[in-house]
């Protein structure tokens, strides 16, 4: 059979892939593991280095683990009940909302000013109805650390070095 050789590739994007030899992830690498599409996590590299049989032994492994995730889909088909977008986006919001209150004052600065010209806006648009009391919330907390909200903004619109 002719061997399935994996190459090292430069990746212009950082995200995770799935690995087909463990089932877990990559990380956020620059150069990625890949042969046609299909990726190899750096832990199952260190592993199969240190290891000869280890690539066979967890592709065999995995191969078991598909089949039993097989049957258990194919016996949920039919029987499965999702929340609506609509429900995932209320308790996001909840929680967030919950979080956020909670959280503000152990903010960074950066963080403070990339949520009072983005988060909101970014996720619903400028006419979301929490978007103004988000801001009000921020401009306090800015206001008692001393911080210009607006040149953070335009520092962060700009690229230019924060001013803190």
């Amino acid at each position: 059979m002719d061997p399935i050789i994996f190459k090292m590739i430069d990746t212009n994007f950082f995200t995770r892939r799935p690995c087909v030899l463990c089932g877990g992830w990559t990380e956020k690498d620059q150069v990625l593991c890949e042969c046609e599409g299909e990726h190899v996590c750096e832990r199952c590299i260190i592993k199969a280095s240190a290891d000869k049989g280890y690539v066979d032994r967890a592709l065999e492994e995995r191969a078991a683990s598909m089949e039993r995730s097989a049957i258990s889909f194919r016996s949920a088909i039919g029987r499965v009940k999702l929340p609506s977008h609509a429900e995932w986006l209320k308790r996001d919001d909840e929680y967030s909302d919950a979080w956020f209150n909670a959280n503000i004052p152990g903010f960074s600065d950066g963080e403070l000013a990339s949520y009072h010209s983005s988060y909101y806006s970014c996720r619903y648009g400028e006419e979301h109805p929490l978007m103004p009391e988000w801001q009000k919330l921020i401009e306090a907390e800015a206001s008692r650390r001393g911080i210009d909200l607006l040149a953070l903004i335009a520092a962060q619109k700009s690229g230019d070095a924060l001013p803190f």
